[in-house]
């Protein structure tokens, strides 16, 4: 939310990420060509609740304290959509085992790294979809295990544009399908091996030391998984 009078911009000031709940009306929506995405204005008739004492605002302080890591916006993780690498670089093939010795190794070195792999899908729930409201819009945010027979990376995110792509439906799309057609869509994924690229971010901040953010997830070809899987390293 941008403002430019002196109330607001002191009102702000007050704001804890994490920690404030804000209902605003009457905000100004245009989109920003330079940031690339819409944004909210404060104009003379806005008129902005902090901490609103309503259910919908206890569920949601209640639900971001409780997910702290999840909702962490750290941008060192950069958004999904905003992603600009080039998949077909990412040429190194890692098994769980052998990114997490990679993370280990490079801290303090690098803060970040790419990488791709063949992962089954151990923990998807698709009820647990985040949607979140951003303003005019809504999108996809969860988070996955994917396992190989080395371990299992817990929590990588799956989010935005990259899910939209996973699993072929955008939000509204997915909103309307029935329990059944959603049941069967998490089953097309859960235990099948799919071919992964993604970003490691190596954070001191997680609970795992690095979090894992996925770039594109596509159900892999059998034979091409089986050639290129690295085996564990005794």
């Amino acid at each position: 939310i941008f403002s430019w009078d002196n109330e607001s911009i002191q009102l702000a000031q007050s704001w804890l990420p994490q920690e404030t709940v804000i209902f605003a009306s009457d905000l100004r929506i245009n989109f920003d060509k330079f940031r690339n995405c819409m944004v909210a204005t404060v104009i003379s008739k806005t008129i902005i609740t902090t901490q609103p004492d309503t259910p919908e605002a206890n569920v949601l302080l209640s639900f971001i304290r409780e997910n702290a890591e999840m909702l962490d916006l750290d941008d060192d993780m950069g958004d999904q959509f905003r992603e600009s690498i080039n998949l077909q670089t990412i040429v190194d093939v890692f098994t769980v085992e052998q990114l997490k010795m990679k993370a280990l190794q490079n801290e303090g070195k690098v803060d970040h790294f790419y990488a791709c792999h063949y992962l089954q899908s151990t923990v998807l729930n698709l009820c647990s979809f985040l949607y979140v409201k951003s303003l005019c819009f809504a999108s996809f945010d969860l988070l996955v295990d994917l396992t190989d027979q080395t371990g299992t990376l817990h929590s990588c995110k799956l989010s935005d544009t990259v899910a939209e792509e996973t699993f072929g439906y955008t939000v509204q799309e997915f909103q309307s399908l029935t329990e059944a057609q959603k049941t069967t869509l998490k089953w097309h994924f859960l235990l099948e091996r799919s071919k992964i690229y993604f970003k490691v971010v190596i954070s001191a901040n997680s609970r795992t030391g690095l979090r894992v953010s996925l770039l594109s997830c596509k159900l892999a070809d059998p034979i091409e998984a089986s050639q290129n899987l690295p085996r564990k390293e005794k």
